[in-house]
């Protein structure tokens, strides 16, 4: 394995840090090596100084599976640290009815220490940087029991029989680790398809001839709401030791798809919760704005590339279909208004789903048809909504279902809505690219 990462991390007081982060084994017998390399042209939180707020960040960056391809090869220690505002009663609580409770008061934390201690953590300057300006330096760096670290600043040839490496295979050279460089070069781009789709290269010239490189990559988020989404409700409604088999409240809902977003989506900041629509649609008359559940930004600027609204089933909630037709209302109004995809989910009870939405007599959620029309007057709307979807020119409004999963009480079905018959799709992917220069997108996935 060898795979390369720009790595951020807080610095001191809060300042923006880099470095360049090679993760590499060389074999099932050699040990997991990390090479933390100090960029040039970079005069933040010195990796020296930083190493283990890097080394926590990026020990859970990979724990969480955010670093693609990339495992740890042995069993993840971990301790159990009670909230800070725990008090004695939580924690009775918490010891006689574990399952219940357990999870409210404590949070399950990664080891630092013993996973440190249990791979090879290198520290690199290259050449015209750090106090050597002259040659290039690398340290391996140890805790100790107090997680204090230490350098030993000459790595024996012993030292690099044991690691499976080289030194010239080791360690990131040449523009590879100049951050002026880096910071052009590896950064997210909105997809754009080329005439040949086997094209993925953009116009452009680096130093030396190099063109600049593309590598595509697709987030199927959709499908990782349907395949994990269902599960993650039946642990959750597991997890509060729910005797009469309820449905889980929407806040936990929300939470859980957040969760999986945060998981797959290549970052964090690609997507928000409560997206206001009133004053961008123009129809805002004060107090609290009408919002979308959730919100997808395309990668390279805050524009809505995806809408999300959430119903929850619940045996007290008679009237789903109404709560639907709302949603597809609102959704079919901010695809027309900003150009985005949209789609509704419907998780929870699998016979409330079907008896409200897909098999009642008045049905309007068709799941037999590819995609199927509504017209705006068939939908039970407030008037407000009747008149907006008319100033809009909506007359109808096309939706298509785009899968379903789970069961019972754990059911999750999702449907695209759209003003425009033409633009849905089969569980469209989010689409961008990571730009690199060619030299270095011959190794793995270089991320940002």
């Amino acid at each position: 394995m060898l795979k390369d990462i720009h790595f951020k991390f807080i610095g001191f007081h809060g300042s923006d840090g880099r470095c360049h982060i090679r993760l590499a084994k060389a074999g099932k017998d050699k040990p997991f090596v990390i090479i933390c390399s100090q960029y040039k042209n970079y005069y933040g939180t010195s990796i020296t100084n930083a190493v283990e707020l890097i080394a926590e960040k990026l020990f859970y960056e990979i724990a969480n599976g955010r670093v693609e391809g990339v495992s740890f090869d042995f069993e993840l220690p971990i301790h159990e640290q009670w909230h800070a505002d725990t008090n004695g009663f939580d924690k009775l609580l918490a010891k006689a009815l574990p399952r219940k409770y357990h999870h409210r008061f404590k949070d399950r934390l990664l080891d630092i220490l013993k996973i440190f201690n249990q791979i090879v953590w290198v520290e690199h300057y290259p050449k015209d940087v750090g106090l050597l300006q002259d040659a290039a330096s690398a340290s391996i760096v140890r805790l100790d029991e107090n997680g204090n670290p230490h350098w030993q600043h000459r790595i024996r040839s012993e030292d690099y029989s044991a690691i499976g490496f080289k030194p010239n295979e080791l360690f990131p050279s040449g523009k590879e680790i100049d951050l002026e460089f880096v910071r052009n070069v590896s950064e997210l781009k909105t997809f754009q398809p080329n005439d040949d789709p086997n094209d993925h290269a953009l116009n452009g010239e680096f130093e030396g001839g190099e063109r600049e490189s593309l590598e595509f990559r697709q987030c199927r988020w959709i499908n990782n709401l349907l395949d994990l989404l269902p599960a993650k409700i039946h642990t959750e409604r597991a997890d509060i030791g729910d005797k009469s088999d309820a449905s889980v409240e929407e806040k936990y809902v929300h939470r859980l798809i957040s969760n999986i977003l945060a998981l797959k989506m290549p970052d964090s900041g690609l997507f928000e919760r409560d997206f206001p629509i009133s004053r961008r649609l123009g129809i805002y008359k004060g107090g609290r704005e009408k919002e979308c559940d959730f919100v997808i930004y395309h990668p390279e600027n805050k524009v809505p590339h995806s809408l999300i609204e959430v119903k929850r089933t619940s045996d007290s909630n008679v009237d789903l279909e109404s709560g639907v037709h709302q949603d597809i209302a609102r959704l079919a109004l901010c695809t027309k208004k900003f150009g985005c995809f949209s789609y509704v989910l419907v998780s929870g009870d699998l016979q409330l789903i079907e008896k409200n939405l897909i098999y009642s007599p008045v049905s309007s959620l068709d799941i037999t048809q590819d995609v199927f029309e509504l017209s705006a007057s068939s939908l039970t709307l407030d008037s407000d909504y009747l008149s907006l979807l008319g100033k809009f020119g909506l007359n109808s409004i096309f939706i298509k279902c785009q899968g379903y999963a789970g069961e019972k009480k754990s059911a999750v079905y999702i449907w695209e809505v759209s003003d425009n018959k033409d633009s849905l799709g089969s569980q469209r992917p989010y689409e961008f690219y990571i730009v690199g220069p060619k030299s270095l997108t011959n190794q793995s996935t270089r991320t940002q």
